[in-house]
């Protein structure tokens, strides 16, 4: 066997259906002649993670957030293998909307799999992909920076969102409508408002990826804002619950957190008290996401350290954050 290594969660489940795939990975073949390859997180500190390309052997994925972060890449995978593979789902089931949007692009692809009962995935082997023309829709995991910023300060447009689309975190415009912001579809894309907002309960279960931002968000809302079933939070690319609380902390919000909530006070009448600070971005891009939304929120300048993170999934988010009227600067050590 060897070992392909990845520096969290993100590297980790691109990796995946390349190895499973036999594909080249570091310009290396992705087969050991043993049928297993091992897929470390360098900075988990917790056991490997083995899969096995041998059906005779069980995916046994550890620690359990992983099972998660395993669906995706591996329906990409099993369909390429040689024999059929089951996927069973072990409760509770997060993120089903991820698994329902990957199924609707292999499809696409000409690659079937599919439910067979609530929990159990079957995918036939021996499939191929065929070539496809695609029009890529908007990803509403990163639009849901910007609509959080629009739901403050008003007068955004964000283009080429599907309303009808199966992400999971196209529940960012109900939360933003729910906390008091308007939000309208037009032909264009969609219209966000700012309206005084107020505070909610929200389960991040079905969309650990807005939590960082929707934290930032209930820094503007009335009342105590509350994340709840947010455990998996802890085994992202950070433990996002501890990274917010500590940088929110540092802007002067009133946070707490248990194993499985974050719970942020609003600012008095949405007023941002930071002078200006430096926070730390804990290599997660979507920690650098976030904090840059508050900093453009607040009345003062924030200094992120370790911004690059930002590279793994939206190199330009800098860029467009610009365009919109953000100020940005990097700062040469």
């Amino acid at each position: 066997a060897f070992t392909v290594e990845a520096e969290g969660e993100f590297a980790l489940k691109i990796r995946i259906p390349s190895c499973a795939a036999d594909l080249a990975v570091d310009g290396r073949p992705a087969r050991a002649e043993d049928g297993w390859f091992t897929l470390r997180r360098r900075w988990s500190g917790k056991e490997e993670v083995r899969v096995s390309l041998r059906f005779e052997t069980k995916l046994v994925p550890r620690p359990r957030g992983l099972y998660a972060l395993m669906r995706g890449p591996l329906l990409f995978a099993l369909p390429l293998l040689d024999a059929d593979s089951v996927l069973r789902i072990l409760p509770p089931f997060s993120s089903k909307g991820y698994v329902d949007l990957t199924l609707q692009m292999l499809a696409r692809f000409g690659v079937h799999a599919g439910f067979a009962g609530e929990d159990r995935l079957e995918i036939p082997g021996r499939q191929r992909y065929a070539a496809q023309d695609v029009a890529v829709e908007g990803d509403y995991s990163q639009a849901a920076f910007f609509a959080a910023a629009g739901a403050v300060q008003g007068g955004l447009r964000i283009a080429n969102l599907a309303p009808d689309s199966l992400q999971g975190d196209r529940a960012i415009l109900e939360i933003l409508r729910a906390c008091g912001a308007g939000v309208e579809w037009g032909v264009d894309g969609a219209h966000i408002s700012s309206a005084p907002l107020s505070a909610r309960e929200i389960d991040v279960d079905p969309i650990p990826d807005l939590a960082p931002v929707l934290s930032v968000l209930a820094l503007f809302c009335a009342g105590e804002t509350r994340l709840v079933n947010a455990a998996r939070l802890r085994d992202k690319e950070s433990d996002r619950i501890a990274a917010m609380e500590q940088e929110l902390r540092r802007l002067g919000a009133r946070v707490s957190s248990t194993r499985d909530s974050l719970t942020v006070s609003g600012f008095p009448a949405g007023r941002a008290p930071w002078a200006q600070t430096e926070v730390d971005c804990h290599n997660d891009h979507r920690v650098v996401m976030s904090l840059a939304i508050a900093a453009t929120l607040g009345r003062a300048p924030l200094i992120l350290r370790g911004a690059e993170a930002v590279r793994k999934s939206y190199p330009n988010f800098f860029a467009d954050l610009k365009s919109l009227g953000g100020k940005v600067e990097v700062l040469e050590e």
